[in-house]
């Protein structure tokens, strides 16, 4: 998150301090100067036009943290900290001080320290905007160190503050999917796709949300509709921030809407760009299996389980592959190995169906074999029966010319 600059009127009411070096007229126009040079970005500008304010005034705290703002857009961290703290140090009870401080800390990754520094300044926040700005900050600090709970509590303080905000929409979403609240998680995602649909962010966790949504939906209309939803979504994150996450997330809401040749066409890019993420591997195998190409789908769940030997679900995938492929010993075999890993009951079952059937295929076998001998005997004696009956008739055809002939 860039850090966000409080709008503050630049007037002779702030109280500038006197100095002989620059009459107070010309020191609130640097001051007036140097805030639009930094507001349009002109940072070079802004630099010099506060740095004469503090060489005239040192002991001018907005001066300060005004350096201190400028030294953060030009990524010059330490430095904004040093600045930040001389203007909290002359005037400790701006609240805007020490969000610029925290904000600074943050964005050096330094989020415990940007936490504290937003905790000594809560006093300080008493309207409803310095509120907000304390929420967001310090939530946003403990996403990024994955306290989500705590993350979730302030972000929704600073939602109820500004609902439609993007940002906090944004950030309050993904925390709430970290905890596995996922309807609250898309209300909220969903406010920050509306408040800007082309953010590619909001679109891939509203899309993993809708995903997950749908993996525990019981109801069949529902189910399909969330899906429907990740689809969608997944296909916005895709075009605006395409990679392996867009790109995978997509693939998985194919798979579960049962749009299986695209699934199948994605996972193959998943693969290609990660040969050894396995997951990607076996969700390829079921989008074969899904397009009833069991042969496919064992060439890809072999390769899964080469990846992964402890995937319990792509041996059991690969076991019905090869069931359909009619290779029941392969079957057996995959299932056996499954159900060492993890005594699943329902797959104790299909090792009894496959090999019972093994079994019927052996019986079949014999029964076969015994009925092609039985043929082939049958063959024989007849064939045997035909030959004497053929020398008889050609014995008897012998006897008659002979008679006709003495005749």
């Amino acid at each position: 998150m860039r850090n966000r600059i409080f709008t503050v009127a630049l007037l002779l009411a702030l109280a500038l301090p006197a100095t002989g070096a620059l009459a107070q007229d010309d020191l609130t126009d640097k001051v007036n100067s140097g805030w639009a040079a930094l507001q349009k970005g002109d940072l070079t500008v802004a630099r010099a036009a506060f740095q004469d304010v503090i060489d005239a005034s040192p002991v001018y705290d907005f001066g300060w943290y005004a350096l201190g703002q400028v030294a953060t857009r030009e990524g010059k961290l330490d430095e904004a900290i040093t600045d930040f703290n001389k203007a909290i140090e002359i005037n400790p009870e701006k609240f805007e001080y020490h969000y610029g401080l925290a904000a600074a800390f943050r964005t050096k990754e330094e989020y415990a320290k940007a936490i504290a520094t937003m905790n000594n300044a809560e006093s300080l926040a008493t309207s409803p905007q310095t509120q907000y700005y304390l929420y967001l900050e310090r939530g946003i600090s403990y996403l990024s160190i994955r306290q989500w709970d705590r993350a979730a509590a302030d972000l929704d303080e600073a939602v109820k503050l500004q609902p439609e905000d993007k940002m906090v929409n944004q950030r309050l979403g993904m925390a709430l999917f970290r905890m596995d609240d996922f309807k609250r998680a898309a209300e909220h995602l969903q406010k920050a796709v509306a408040a800007d649909p082309k953010d590619g962010v909001s679109q891939l966790y509203l899309a993993r949300t809708s995903i997950n949504l749908a993996q525990r939906e019981q109801d069949a209309a529902r189910k399909k509709g969330y899906y429907a939803d990740g689809v969608k979504a997944a296909m916005a994150a895709n075009t605006l921030s395409p990679g392996f996450d867009a790109q995978n997330t997509l693939a998985k809401a194919y798979l579960g809407s049962g749009q299986y040749e695209q699934a199948a066409r994605s996972f193959q890019k998943v693969v290609q760009a990660k040969p050894k993420y396995c997951v990607a591997r076996t969700n390829l195998g079921q989008a074969y299996v899904g397009m009833k190409a069991f042969g496919q789908a064992v060439t890809a769940l072999e390769k899964a389980v080469d990846c992964d030997p402890k995937s319990t679900i792509s041996l059991n995938t690969l076991a019905f592959a090869y069931v359909k492929e009619n290779k029941k010993d392969m079957a057996l075999s995959s299932y056996e190995t499954s159900f060492k890993l993890k005594a699943d009951p329902s797959v104790a079952i299909n090792m009894e169906k496959v090999a019972k059937n093994i079994e019927i295929d052996q019986e079949n076998q014999i029964i076969d074999s015994a009925n092609e001998e039985t043929r082939k005997r049958n063959e024989a004696e007849q064939a045997a029966f035909d030959k004497k009956q053929a020398d008889y008739e050609a014995e008897q055809k012998r006897i008659k010319a002979y008679k006709e002939k003495d005749n």
